[in-house]
């Protein structure tokens, strides 16, 4: 189930940084898991978008997201 998948990226220690992928073509970048939340019944995806205090949020219905992708770890040289 996709709302679990998202509470355990938001939750995971250490956080990685993820992208979520709606079947519209649209796309989230959450960088940090302060700026997202999955609602009680699993139901919404709320994400904070940039450019504002919080204020500029993403209404995402979960049936929506086609696929989710995390952020690679940065390559050491």
């Amino acid at each position: 189930m996709i709302s679990s998948t998202l509470q355990e990226l938001l939750r995971s220690t250490p956080f990685t940084p993820f992208t979520v992928h709606l079947s519209g073509g649209q796309s989230y970048f959450v960088d940090h898991p302060d700026f997202a939340t999955v609602t009680r019944g699993g139901g919404v995806l709320l994400v904070n978008l940039p450019g504002g205090d919080g204020d500029r949020v993403a209404h995402v219905a979960t049936a929506m997201i086609e696929r989710l992708e995390t952020a690679e770890a940065p390559q050491k040289a």
